[in-house]
């Protein structure tokens, strides 16, 4: 009130911003000259009022998107250091099978080169009785 008369305020004008049934602001006016709130004015206010809780609408979602956008990122970064670490990991899973078979393939086929050859040598001899 005494803001009011110490600024000599005539008109006042109040509009509440209502979003979903849900009050989330309100427009405060004011005027020193009386009457300047016409018919015409307060339908340019009211006007005014509903792109204004439009656009506080818009920024809501266009930050909740954004905070969403943000998280998907943090996923994505997320997951793809994992499938690089499981590629990385079957790597070397692959090489550590790869080497072990062919060492096991060395330790195989050495003595049994051997036990070929002879058993050729001895075929081959003519010398062998049946028991032989």
């Amino acid at each position: 009130e005494n803001y009011i008369i110490q600024k000599k305020v005539k008109s006042v004008l109040c509009m509440p911003l209502v979003h979903h049934q849900k009050l989330i602001a309100v427009a405060y006016l004011e005027n020193k000259n009386s009457a300047t709130f016409t018919r015409q004015r307060l339908l340019i206010c009211r006007l005014i009022v509903q792109h204004a809780v439009t656009s506080l609408d818009n920024a809501k979602l266009y930050h909740q998107l954004t905070l969403s956008n943000q998280t998907l990122e943090k996923k994505v970064v997320q997951r793809t250091k994992k499938q690089i670490e499981a590629t990385n990991a079957a790597i070397e899973a692959n090489k550590a099978k790869s080497f072990f078979l062919a060492n096991m393939s060395h330790e195989i086929r050495t003595p049994m080169n051997g036990v070929i050859g002879g058993t050729d040598l001895l075929l081959n001899s003519g010398n062998l009785t049946d028991e032989q």
